[in-house]
């Protein structure tokens, strides 16, 4: 099978509607959306392929416009579940379900005016799922940030995520071939956050109202990646004009919150949020100029 084969595919369209449609097993993306205006994917379900839904651009500058993704499932991509990538503007993410993914759940990157709510997402980071697995495997529940490579200069902006689910209840901490039986030596580790934003050139992300439980870590915002900094301008390391406001976070292994700048400052507010049921250390917001207010921690 060609391994960019898509179960569904709308390029170059307009006004559209994908409904009702069940989608198993293609070896790319389960629905893919690219360069579309005006489009709506509701009460769809993919199972397997290495991406659930994409939505997304291409790199001649044309993106994907005013498009609704609302009470799907998406469950056993080997990758990603839903992603909403290059050059998309006025995204709608709502009352979809997405499980057991073998990387991240929900992937925004490079792109504008997204809203993401009101989603349940159960599992992501999977052991055994993902066919390149290396030694060590993190990846993220919501993943907010700007893409490396020839994409790096497009900003993710205007992002809110509010009212959703996310859960991870699966032991991850043991490597996957212990837990088999197997030798040590070949163990692979695995690290689920459930929220993450990095930066470089993201801009106006809003993170209310949701509820995170478990993983690794419940939310991480850090600089871009140190290797990737090389060729950044400095005030363009880190995520800019946050707020993380009234959510719960719990149960994490690791750390609750944890922030990271690599000494460039960020501007944002976290405030008015429940952080319970993590080890001691397990909250951190560092020197990053946020500024923290009245969460319960």
């Amino acid at each position: 099978m060609n391994n960019w084969t898509n179960g569904i595919a709308l390029s170059g369209v307009r006004d559209s509607v994908v409904e009702n449609c069940e989608v198993r097993l293609p070896a790319h993306d389960g629905i893919s959306l690219r360069c579309t205006e005006n489009t709506t994917v509701r009460n769809c379900m993919t199972f397997g392929a290495r991406h659930g839904i994409t939505i997304g651009g291409n790199f001649r500058g044309r993106g994907s416009f005013h498009t609704q993704v609302a009470n799907c499932r998406v469950s056993r991509a080997w990758d990603t579940g839903i992603v909403v990538g290059i050059l998309s503007y006025d995204v709608l993410v709502t009352g979809n379900l997405i499980k057991e993914i073998g990387s991240h759940a929900i992937d925004i990157f490079n792109c504008r005016k997204v809203t993401v709510t009101g989603n349940q997402i159960h599992n992501w980071v999977m052991p055994g799922m993902n066919p390149y697995p290396g030694t060590f495997r993190q990846a993220v529940g919501i993943f907010i940030h700007t893409d490396w490579g020839v994409t790096r200069t497009i900003p993710t902006e205007n992002i809110t995520v509010s009212g959703n689910t996310v859960v991870c209840d699966y032991e991850f901490t043991l490597p996957l071939e212990q837990q088999r039986g197997e030798k040590k030596e070949a163990a692979i580790y695995y690290s689920p956050i459930c929220l993450q934003i990095t930066g470089d050139l993201v801009r106006n992300v809003t993170v209310t109202g949701n509820t995170l439980t478990g993983g690794a870590k419940g939310i991480h915002i850090t600089a871009l990646p140190q290797k990737e900094m090389q060729s950044a301008k400095p005030q363009d390391g880190t995520p800019q004009n946050l707020t993380v406001v009234g959510n719960t976070v719990t149960g994490q292994k690791f750390t609750a919150l944890e922030c990271s700048g690599n000494g460039i400052p960020m501007r944002g507010i976290v405030a008015n949020n429940l952080f319970a049921d993590y080890p001691t250390g397990g909250w951190d917001i560092g020197g990053t100029g946020l500024v923290e207010h009245n969460n319960v921690k």
